[in-house]
């Protein structure tokens, strides 16, 4: 995906998902998305409450619960600083 978005000139964004279970790893996809041109925006946790969440129908932040909300929400304040026109 990477390699499409720098084809086309389009800007790339990276988060790293459950980078808690293998941080070396999560270290390794942020290091490989920049060489490739895309700009971390965050990390989120493992958080059950993401699965919570899914099954009730609602998105994390509507659920309200755990730390991935906190996560959510400040690489959501990180894309907005970087595309002042999102929604």
């Amino acid at each position: 995906m990477l390699e499409l978005a720098r084809h086309f000139g389009l800007r790339a964004y990276l988060v790293v998902n459950k980078w808690d279970i293998n941080p070396a790893l999560a270290d390794q996809l942020e290091a490989d998305g920049c060489k490739l041109g895309a700009t971390t925006l965050g990390r989120i946790s493992y958080d059950p409450n993401v699965t919570a969440a899914q099954i009730k129908g609602l998105s994390l932040i509507e659920h309200g619960q755990g730390q991935g909300v906190s996560e959510v929400a400040a690489i959501w304040r990180k894309l907005r600083e970087t595309k002042p026109n999102a929604a």
